[in-house]
């Protein structure tokens, strides 16, 4: 090729590179222009109040560039739109675009927040929760976000039935007191057996427990099918030990074990825990002492007490808390001392959580290994349980979560341990009846 074609090769790329440069300039000018367009009759309907119209406008404009401004546009609509209409309608449309505008723009904090707020206005708040969640899990991390999350997480509802008494070992059921006898509900309030009792033990992990009818105790399993029938006098009982078979009983004359055939065990005694790892705690002649399923004493103890937990048992999760010289100590299931603290008193153990221990006519916190958690500062307190533990302040009950800071403002006569679907029994100040309160987003 010789120089005079390489110029004039040279002269019509220049020329195409000019030319494409001048179509993209007005293919530029062209967009800006109709995207201006738009932004303008966006804003006319909006000054007009035709509010729906200016919101398709800048959707329009939301097309032709994903801009976080037009969005910030379409929310200053709506809430010029909803303070002349205070509708769900308008709420509703509202919320289903700043969601669409937090999904698009995830670290957007104020899109969620607008999202959460307008929810709970509408009383949706399960929704909300989820919607908090997702902002969370969206690495969303702001001051007024963790609010909402705390204050829906620990909102509470009180069921509106009402209970004389009530027993619980946390395992999902209530046995419940009513003017015709004790039930059994689950831990929501749902009725879990028909019919009304004299008495009903706790109902234990595999769905057996005792009822007390007119002139028999019998042992039913899960499905209401009895397992046992047995003609004693008793007035109440304790749990039943599937793997040992035994029924604590008491008695007028004191509490009695009996096999699920109904042998009674020989002695009577003034307290008895539940079997547990093929044993039960015993106090008889004002001693404390461990027998095997043969109803024989196989070790004497020093103990003047053994907390029973829940269940009825004296072994927490491998744990024994039994007090000896004026004291509360922690022991191993073979009752050696695993700490040198003592407590003037101490609550139950539950699921290796913190335990709740008394110094001083103070009540603050344990490990299980019996390390001070937290010092006094309660006027009472029970162990923590699923994560949440009731504390006494300023004459009424409330509860703290795992930071020992308090989640849900003390306003109980009484509160009792958390379930693990986040119920507990508590009792409103001037009020004798028990009720369920629920947490309904509690984990």
């Amino acid at each position: 090729m010789n120089i005079i074609s390489k110029i004039l090769v040279s002269m019509v790329l220049i020329s195409l590179s000019i030319f494409a440069w001048r179509v993209n300039i007005n293919n530029f000018l062209s967009f800006e222009r109709h995207l201006s367009a738009i932004e303008a009759r966006a804003e006319e309907s909006f000054s007009k109040r035709l509010f729906l119209q200016a919101i398709e406008y800048y959707k329009e404009a939301l097309t032709l560039q994903s801009n976080i401004d037009y969005y910030y546009r379409i929310i200053n609509v709506y809430q010029a739109y909803l303070a002349e209409e205070q509708s769900d309608r308008v709420r509703r449309l509202f919320l289903d675009d700043v969601l669409g505008a937090a999904d698009t723009f995830p670290s957007e904090t104020e899109f969620w927040l607008i999202a959460i707020n307008l929810q709970m206005e509408m009383n949706r708040h399960n929704y909300a929760f989820s919607t908090i969640v997702r902002a969370r899990r969206a690495d969303v991390r702001d001051d007024e976000l963790n609010r909402l999350y705390y204050k829906l997480l620990y909102s509470l509802e009180l069921r509106p039935e009402r209970y004389y008494d009530f027993d619980t070992s946390l395992n999902g059921f209530y046995n419940v007191m009513l003017s015709a006898g004790w039930r059994l509900i689950t831990d929501t309030g749902a009725l879990a057996r028909h019919g009304f009792f004299d008495f009903i033990s706790k109902i234990n992990n595999e769905g057996y427990n005792i009822i007390h009818l007119a002139n028999e105790i019998r042992l039913i399993d899960l499905q209401g099918i009895p397992r046992g029938r047995y003609t004693i006098n008793a007035e109440r009982s304790g749990m039943y030990s599937t793997q040992s078979s035994i029924l604590p009983l008491h008695t007028p004359d004191g509490w009695i074990y009996i096999t699920r055939d109904g042998e009674k065990l020989p002695g009577v005694f003034e307290m008895a825990s539940s079997f547990v790892n093929r044993e039960a705690a015993v106090k008889f002649a004002g001693a404390w002492h461990i027998i095997d399923e043969k109803g024989e004493v196989i070790e004497e103890t020093e103990f003047t007490n053994i907390k029973f937990d829940l269940r009825g048992a004296h072994i927490q999760g491998g744990l024994v808390l039994a007090k000896k010289n004026g004291t509360y100590q922690l022991y191993n299931d073979s009752l050696d001392p695993i700490s040198d603290s003592v407590f003037d008193d101490i609550d139950i153990s539950l699921n290796g959580e913190p335990i709740a221990f008394s110094s001083g006519g103070k009540w603050g916190y344990i490990d299980n290994s019996g390390n001070v958690l937290l010092e006094p500062i309660f006027e009472d307190a029970k162990s923590f349980s699923n994560g949440l533990a009731a504390v006494k302040y300023n004459g009424l009950w409330g509860f703290i979560n795992r930071g020992f800071v308090i989640a849900i403002e003390p306003q109980f006569e009484f509160a009792h341990y958390l379930t693990s679907s986040g119920s507990s029994i508590v009792r409103e100040p001037g009020d004798h009846m028990y009720r369920i309160m629920t947490l309904p987003f509690y984990p």
